[in-house]
């Protein structure tokens, strides 16, 4: 079976996530999850629980969740500041970047476009 859009979201969070922060979602996960037998399973360490070849959490514990448990999930990762690199923010956090460089720059923390030559050319030379 392949996996849901949300399954997919779930993963690219989970492997930002620090070992106890997996180990602590993993237990609200499993409290999610109806099979006993998921439920008794104990974490023998921080990264247990998750398939080690993708890093990915178990589909066998994904494919009971709903699509509604999945979105809360997502939302509970969301706020401990976790971002995915490179997804898409909102045009107030667009913004705020925006001012924020702008005020940076107001406050002399910028270089010119001269230094920037001369900083690059340390990347090449090594010098």
């Amino acid at each position: 079976m392949a996996a849901s859009p949300s399954d997919i979201e779930l993963n690219k969070y989970w492997l930002l996530l620090t070992p106890v922060q997996k180990e602590s979602l993993l237990g609200i996960i499993k409290s999610f999850v109806q099979s006993t037998d998921t439920k008794s399973q104990e974490l023998q360490e921080p990264e247990a629980g998750y398939s080690k070849e993708s890093g990915g959490l178990p589909m066998e514990i994904l494919q009971q969740l709903t699509w509604e448990q999945k979105e809360a999930l997502i939302a509970l990762v969301e706020s401990f500041g976790i971002e995915i690199p490179g997804q898409r923010i909102s045009i107030e956090q667009y913004n705020k970047e925006i001012d924020e460089a702008m005020a940076r720059m107001d406050a002399g923390e910028s270089y010119t476009h001269e230094q920037v030559i001369e900083i690059s050319k340390t990347w090449v030379n090594g010098k």
